[in-house]
């Protein structure tokens, strides 16, 4: 299906203000892991901010687990920035703590792999499939 240029000009809009609310969501500008400033990646299906150091982890995961991309957010589909819009580090590291009270140290490969993170990244796609 073809799209006229008008139609392409407001999707144009509708990105440029889901990107600017995602840069302005507490700490999405540092690495979801280990902090450092102005991550590079992202971890689509989880919604979170990655640095080079901290995706080494992540590309040897399967595409369900962690689905990477470099953190260009123009070059990102409307569908990838609504997950970002829905996810972000502040709200995975919430839902951990939330599933995760007692743990105080965890590793973060073995993480990605758990139930509750999975049922994380479904909870994220019923939302930007319109569920909430």
């Amino acid at each position: 299906m073809k799209i006229s240029r008008k139609e392409n000009i407001s999707l144009i809009k509708i990105k440029k203000q889901k990107i600017k609310i995602i840069l302005n969501i507490p700490k999405n500008n540092e690495c979801f892991e280990c902090s450092n400033l102005y991550p590079e990646f992202i971890s689509l299906n989880n919604a979170i901010f990655l640095c080079k150091n901290c995706i080494n982890n992540h590309i040897h995961f399967p595409k369900y687990i962690s689905n990477i991309f470099k953190n260009d957010l123009n070059n990102l589909t409307l569908k990838n920035i609504q997950y970002l819009c829905c996810g972000g580090n502040e709200k995975l590291k919430q839902f951990i703590k939330n599933e995760f009270p007692r743990l105080k140290k965890f590793s973060y490969q073995n993480l990605y792999k758990t139930y509750a993170m999975e049922y994380y990244r479904k909870y994220l796609e019923y939302l930007i499939e319109g569920g909430i």
